[in-house]
C-alpha cells in the first residue's frame, strides 16, 4: 500500500511552532493550483511537519513562500457546532524543501 502526496504551493500563512511534551511540530496552510477548463481553480492544504523540519520551517518559512511539500494523508473526523460530522484531510509532511529565490542584496556603502 501506498500513501504519498507531493505539492508544490505558496503558504497561506504563517507557521505556527508548538510543542506538545518533548515534540515539536509545526502547522501551516498550502495553496496548490490547477487549471481547469482554462480557469486557475485553488486547492488549500493543511499541512503539519515535525522534529528540526517544523522549527526550519517556523524559522525560514513565511506567508507567501513557494514550498514543494512530500508526505502523507491523513484523515480524520469531528462534529461541527451544529452537530454534524466533518471529514479532515491533512498532510503530514515529511520533506519539505524552500523554493523561494533568494532576494538579490541590495549593495551596501560602509
Amino acid at each position: 500500500m501506498l500513501n504519498s502526496i507531493h505539492l508544490i504551493g505558496n503558504v497561506g500563512r504563517d507557521p505556527e511552532l508548538k510543542e506538545s511534551g518533548e515534540t515539536k511540530f509545526c502547522k501551516f496552510s498550502l495553496a496548490t493550483s490547477t487549471y481547469i477548463k482554462n480557469e486557475n481553480v485553488t486547492e488549500w492544504h493543511n499541512v503539519t511537519c515535525f522534529g528540526k523540519t517544523a522549527e526550519n520551517v517556523a524559522r525560514f518559512v513565511k506567508k507567501g513562500s513557494l514550498v514543494y511539500v512530500e508526505g502523507r494523508v491523513q484523515s480524520g473526523e469531528y462534529t461541527n457546532k451544529e452537530g454534524q460530522k466533518v471529514k479532515t484531510f491533512d498532510v503530514i509532511a515529511r520533506e519539505v524543501k524552500f523554493l523561494d529565490r533568494k532576494e538579490k542584496k541590495e549593495d551596501v556603502d560602509f
